[in-house]
């Protein structure tokens, strides 16, 4: 959408400017040509530094989903020296909350939700391990790595799940979009003796930029749009875990 608004401000201004004689704008060339140079400078700095922090955001997102998957599978294997009982439940509950996530949860998460159901599934875990007295030294061994576990995994769940809200703030937006309407704008400073050789130039310039923002965009929602994070560590976590019981 933003893309569009940009090639209609690029077709508008390029008519309006059509009366303008080259010449007439050549002769602010040096000066604008200055000004234009430490312009593009700075606004490719600034969409540099926004991309180069969009990409960490959404590789860190993606390490958060690798943690919490990991942790959940230390979970799965730690209750093996539980009583059978005991076992069978906890690993239960966490076969089922990992199926939720990728069902149900991610899903919602590509909207910018967190799922109530999620939550639901995520406490039964840790009532699955609480229900559960340790008796031999080495179950309570067990039980207490387990615990440290499942803390860790609670951190890794809670990031993995407030990483599917961290965007880039309005006003950065704010700013990203006029410094592409100033640049855009400055270039019509410049003359050609043909309009479709302005259009060209303007409209490739306005091309570039649209992109870069559709890029920023997608990044910075790591759980929608084209490069999404997709659950796919997860199920294999699952497939894996599945075929131990």
């Amino acid at each position: 959408m933003l893309l569009v608004v940009l090639f209609v401000f690029v077709l508008v201004a390029t008519y309006l400017f059509r009366h303008v004689h080259h010449s007439k704008l050549r002769s602010h060339h040096d000066v604008a040509g200055f000004i234009y140079a430490n312009i593009g400078i700075l606004y490719g700095i600034l969409l540099a530094f926004v991309v180069i922090e969009a990409y960490e955001g959404h590789k860190e997102a993606e390490q958060l989903v690798q943690n919490e998957a990991t942790h959940i599978a230390n979970l799965f294997r730690s209750a093996e020296l539980f009583p059978e009982g005991v076992r069978k439940n906890i690993r239960s509950e966490i076969i089922s909350f990992t199926k939720q996530i990728t069902e149900q949860e991610w899903p919602e998460m590509a909207s910018g939700q967190i799922s109530e159901n999620s939550q639901i599934y995520y406490h039964k875990i840790w009532k699955a391990f609480y229900a559960f007295t340790p008796v031999t030294e080495q179950q309570k061994y067990w039980y207490q790595q387990s615990l440290s576990e499942l803390n860790a995994f609670a951190d890794a769940h809670r990031a993995r799940q407030m990483s599917a809200h961290s965007e880039l703030p309005t006003f950065m937006w704010v700013v990203l979009v006029l410094g592409g309407v100033i640049t855009i704008a400055f270039s019509f400073l410049f003359g050609t003796e043909t309009l479709w050789a302005k259009l060209t130039m303007v409209s490739s310039l306005t091309l570039i930029i649209g992109l870069i923002f559709w890029l920023i965009y997608a990044l910075s929602h790591p759980y929608s749009g084209i490069i999404a994070i997709s659950p796919e560590f997860v199920e294999t976590q699952i497939k894996h875990l599945s075929s131990m019981l």
